[in-house]
């Protein structure tokens, strides 16, 4: 099994930070497409834990986080860990104002 080690980033983490965040954006069919694996490590799961390890720590109550519709397996993933999808349950929606919609709207009189 490969050891790894979850810590905090520092700024000579830059560079692997961008590959991981340019294969993310792959992975979510915004860039060329590079598909990811879980298989073996459990990077991800070890991240989860550690980011609510921290949340805890600092008193937060909750954690919110986006996914594609598409994707799936990461929605499968969350909701099989006690995650809720409020857009589901909830009835929430999430909304973007673009720069242009900005503009118009802090011009209004």
């Amino acid at each position: 099994m490969t050891k790894f080690m979850i810590r905090n980033a520092t700024s000579a983490d830059c560079a692997d930070l961008l590959r991981l965040i340019k294969e993310l954006a792959s992975y979510e069919n915004m860039a060329n497409a590079v598909k990811l694996t879980e298989k073996g490590l459990g990077i991800g799961s070890e991240i989860l834990k550690r980011i609510s390890q921290i949340a805890i720590q600092n008193r937060c109550c909750s954690m919110h986080f986006l996914v594609v519709g598409w994707n799936k397996a990461s929605i499968e993933y969350y909701t099989k860990r006690g995650a809720r999808d409020l857009s589901k349950q909830e009835g929430w929606h999430l909304f973007k104002f673009s720069k242009e919609n900005m503009i118009k709207l802090a011009s209004e009189e």
